[in-house]
């Protein structure tokens, strides 16, 4: 078998795992596993340390492997190319034994590779009304938060950390948790490049106090250039 990461991004190493099995009877000798690598990435190692690079195309000897026995290796690879690409990878092995099912010898991985870096930001925190907020009364956290990019955030996270003093009723953020205690956390999944949001929690002002501090941080699984700017806060007082 052979598996990769859903995602991969420019300049930044992933590995291919790969697992050779013997599922026959008598045991493999003289095996050979064969990776030719996409044009979109270029090797840089493997766990086994054995395997020999040329043009791309990575050849691993593996050891004999009796009935059952396995042996499962990483090759290291370093994505290049422009986004977005789909590169596709496919292995193959052969032995010296004949082969009663060949269709199992070959497995192919795909990758989806993503430039670097996505600058996330926090653009916004303001509520409505403004401060100070009757007790009892409703009011509304906004939220506006960019991408300005180049590359689209993915497995993209949104928690807003209400004041104690504060009680949650709903919000607009899609994808969020049931919230428990004074904590919203909600999942935005890709956020595309170039692109604008606005959301709101609104909460009812319960307890009268100064100084009631709502922090907001957002979260990609793509590198931010700048991360200062995915965390904001606002203080209200309510009278």
């Amino acid at each position: 078998t052979k598996t990769a990461p859903a995602a991969g991004f420019v300049g930044i190493p992933f590995d291919y795992t790969l697992t050779v099995r013997n599922n026959g009877t008598d045991t493999a000798t003289g095996i050979v596993l064969t990776d030719t690598l996409p044009a979109e990435v270029f090797y840089l190692g493997d766990s086994l340390a054995t395997c020999l690079e040329s043009g791309g195309v990575v050849t691993c000897n593996l050891p004999d492997l009796v009935n059952s026995a396995e042996v499962t290796f990483t090759i290291s690879v370093q994505p290049t190319t422009p986004t977005p690409s789909d590169v596709t990878n496919t292995a193959s092995v052969s032995q010296n034994e004949t082969d009663i099912n060949s269709l199992d010898n070959t497995d192919t991985a795909l990758t989806r590779i993503y430039d670097n870096e996505a600058d996330l930001i926090i653009s916004s925190l303001t509520t409505t009304p403004v401060s100070p907020i009757t007790a009892g009364t409703t009011f509304t956290y906004n939220i506006v938060i960019d991408n300005i990019g180049p590359a689209d955030a993915l497995s993209a996270t949104l928690a807003v950390n209400l004041p104690g003093a504060v009680v949650f009723i709903s919000t607009t953020i899609p994808g969020c948790a049931p919230v428990i205690g004074s904590q919203v956390n909600c999942n935005l999944g890709t956020v595309a490049s170039g692109s604008n949001a606005v959301y709101t929690v609104t909460v009812n002002a319960a307890t009268p106090g100064t100084g009631l501090s709502a922090v907001v941080t957002l979260f990609s699984a793509t590198p931010d250039p700048a991360s200062v700017n995915n965390i904001a806060s606002i203080d209200i007082t309510i009278n």
